[in-house]
């Protein structure tokens, strides 16, 4: 049916992934897995319209500054074919409803009240995939650690926190700013809070 064939190629677009589908014979014979390693995307889902509308015309990266006035007539000018105008409100729709499912109550419980950030959406799934004697560990931000309305997840965090080592990117590691927080975080089921931590790193040799 049509409405079948569309979900199927907005999936495979957007990268939809069902972890209790797709290892369902580990999820019927397990509680969850074992081990879990990443580094999730450190993005927050913000509206970037000239990165999108670069895609179509390179004017956009190379004139960042332009007037506001001039941007709107390139703009429309850009939007007047079929084509591009399409391919610009599937860029708008892609982003709201990312927006509106990692902001969901019901998705992401621990989230609600908080900026969304992707890397947040990866670590409470974590939570919910590994096993009870499980252990997981990710490279990713802290900013849900000062974070005004982030204290439930702050709760949690700290009651699946075993190890915490607190990086600044002076070394560049990593391809952002070299004043960039970052931490590794090994985490396990929940229990009362107990972790052992070191801050001001700049080396992962030094946690070693």
């Amino acid at each position: 049916t049509p409405w079948a064939d569309n979900a199927k190629s907005i999936a495979d677009k957007e990268g939809f992934f069902h972890w209790w589908l797709d290892f369902a014979p580990l999820f019927a014979d397990h509680d969850g897995f074992d081990i879990m390693v990443g580094n999730p995307p450190w993005v927050r889902t913000r509206w970037d319209e000239s990165g999108v509308l670069a895609e179509l015309d390179p004017w956009w990266q190379l004139n960042p500054k332009a007037p506001v006035g001039v941007k709107n007539g390139h703009k429309e000018a850009l939007l007047g074919s079929i084509e591009n105008r399409t391919f610009y409100l599937e860029e708008v729709a892609s982003h709201e409803a990312q927006r509106s499912m990692v902001s969901y109550p019901s998705e992401y419980p621990l989230l609600a009240g908080t900026q969304p950030d992707l890397y947040r959406c990866f670590m409470t799934r974590t939570w919910e995939l590994v096993s009870s004697q499980g252990t997981i560990g990710l490279i990713h931000p802290e900013s849900h650690l000062i974070e005004k309305g982030a204290d439930q997840l702050r709760t949690q965090t700290y009651r699946r926190l075993r190890r915490h080592f607190q990086f600044a990117n002076e070394r560049k590691l990593f391809e952002i700013g070299h004043h960039t927080v970052y931490g590794i975080h090994i985490y396990s089921s929940t229990q009362t809070p107990s972790f052992l931590q070191m801050s001001g790193l700049y080396h992962p040799d030094t946690a070693v």
